[in-house]
């Protein structure tokens, strides 16, 4: 046997996979295939389903609200110099100012809800576009050229019963200074009612025009929405924002992920206990592997010994088990991923199928039927499903990885078999 050439090892590792064992044959091979099989799916399932809800919520959050960047100089307009420069910022495609402020809504008939007011350009759907995609219209219009006028988020309108042409009371604190401050009331008229998905935004969320917003505010304090050409690389704007600012001492500017740092970091937690919590099937796997390989070793002694009687090197006979470990790890991550990613990608028709063999059988039992999503609970209308490609990748390198782990302590004894003793022994 030429020590330089290893083909033979790939086709040993192979035949030793497909060769049945003295007691239980194939069993604990495809056993194990099925365990990495059915974590890879899982996780793929649940991460995608995952990913889904939780991008729909942050594409809404920050195409809607929180912008990408926020730039703050104190409250103060930017002056048309400052405007130019700001323009001339490649990657930036959007820039609205705008007033927030917080009070309480009533309508008519119904009792106060606290509201989050924003004051916005009139033409804001024009200036921003992604603005407009997110953002759409239930009743009415976005309409806030009318002195007055304000839109309501669809669940704010229906808690308060009103609709568009109705009007409604903002009760607020304005002024300058704290011994300025006045209670008032200003009535708005409902000119449209607006849905993002965001059920925290639909029902607390209002917008009315910024000279409305002064009005009530009794002051300018503006702040500057910023969107970008790509959402993850909002660093990198900051950075050149704050040098071409850099005479302004009174600067602040702000990232998505800095304005929503808890909401964000609970998203990124969930997500990464939740692959920890599935990934312990790959563990019981790497335990079944190792467990599997090594009476595969203490099976094969006389075989081994022969192939190190030839002139096979430990490393090349414990190749062949971390070889079979290997092609096991991938079968399984291969039929997972297979599956994993028919179900995720048809994940609303597997649960319509579902409910539907279910309640056909529980109403043979005369029995009231369930219902696994519902939009009612959950405010969207379909189950979101974002595949991520580095998910998958970190997903199978996981399932190899440890598969491989427990192929290589299996067959770490190899190297220390004698020839000579097991061949005298037999």
């Amino acid at each position: 046997m030429k020590k330089n050439n290893s083909k033979w090892v790939l086709t040993t590792a192979l035949r030793y996979l497909f060769t049945k064992r003295k007691e239980k044959g194939h069993v604990a091979a495809l056993l194990s295939i099925l365990g990495i099989a059915v974590g890879v799916m899982t996780l793929i399932i649940v991460l995608s389903v995952m990913n889904g809800f939780q991008h729909n919520y942050i594409d809404n959050i920050n195409e809607v609200i929180s912008y990408h960047l926020r730039l703050d100089r104190g409250g103060e307009e930017l002056s048309p110099e400052d405007w130019a420069a700001l323009d001339g910022v490649p990657g930036i495609t959007a820039a609205v100012p705008f007033i927030d402020f917080q009070t309480t809504l009533r309508g008519e008939y119904s009792e106060p809800d606290v509201a989050l007011i924003r004051g916005v350009p009139i033409d804001v759907r024009e200036t921003d576009p992604s603005f407009t995609k997110h953002l759409s219209i239930e009743s009415g219009e976005f309409d806030l050229s009318e002195p007055g006028s304000i839109v309501l988020g669809a669940q704010l309108a229906m808690s308060q019963g009103v609709f568009p042409g109705d009007r409604v009371t903002l009760l607020s604190l304005a002024g300058q200074g704290l011994s300025r401050l006045s209670l008032q009331e200003q009535e708005f008229t409902v000119t449209g009612t607006v849905r993002c998905g965001y059920l925290e935004y639909d029902r607390t969320l209002g917008f009315i025009s910024l000279d409305s917003a002064r009005s009530i505010m009794g002051e300018d304090y503006l702040v500057y929405g910023l969107k970008t050409s790509n959402i993850n690389r909002e660093e990198r704007w900051k950075k050149g924002l704050e040098e071409l600012y850099a005479d302004s001492e009174e600067l602040r500017i702000s990232t998505w992920k800095e304005y929503n740092v808890a909401f964000f970091d609970a998203l990124r937690m969930e997500k990464v206990m939740m692959f920890l919590v599935v990934s312990l099937v790959f563990l019981v796997v790497a335990v079944n592997i190792f467990h599997s390989l090594k009476r595969s070793v203490s099976e094969r002694m006389e075989e081994i010994a022969l192939l190190k009687s030839m002139g096979a090197s430990p490393v090349q006979v414990q190749g062949i088990f971390l070889l079979e470990g290997l092609y096991i790890s991938l079968a399984g991550v291969g039929s997972g991923l297979i599956l994993g990613l028919s179900l995720a990608l048809n994940i609303n028709e597997v649960f319509d199928f579902v409910e539907m063999v279910v309640n056909g059988v529980m109403g043979l039992f005369r029995s009231s039927g369930i219902s696994i999503y519902s939009s009612m609970n959950y405010y969207l209308v379909e189950v979101p499903v974002l595949i991520m490609p580095w998910d998958l990748i970190f997903i199978g390198g996981a399932a190899v990885l440890l598969s491989l782990g427990g192929a290589w302590l299996a067959s770490a004894p190899v190297a220390e078999i004698q020839p000579a003793e097991v061949l005298n022994i037999e």
